[in-house]
């Protein structure tokens, strides 16, 4: 496949399952500012793992929630920890 079709289809899964992502980092923050770089933050964790883009929607939005969970609490903790 070609490098700029590749990176596109990548892009586009993970556009897919972004807005998913923030309302449940949204959810766990309730702040729109903490729950966009939570949701950053995953995006760029999960678009490292080269497995996530093989995988069907569901499966892709269950190890997103997984990483946006974990981004959150990281967020969270950071918080508390001030």
């Amino acid at each position: 496949m070609h490098p700029t079709l590749c990176l596109n289809s990548r892009i586009e899964q993970l556009k897919r399952v972004e807005g998913f992502g923030y309302s449940v980092a949204f959810f766990l923050l309730g702040d729109e500012k903490l729950a966009a770089d939570a949701t950053k933050a995953a995006l760029l964790k999960i678009s490292e793992q080269t497995a996530f883009f093989e995988e069907c929607l569901q499966v892709q939005q269950n190890k997103f929630k997984k990483a946006v969970i974990s981004e959150a609490l990281n967020v969270k903790i950071g918080l508390l920890s001030r």
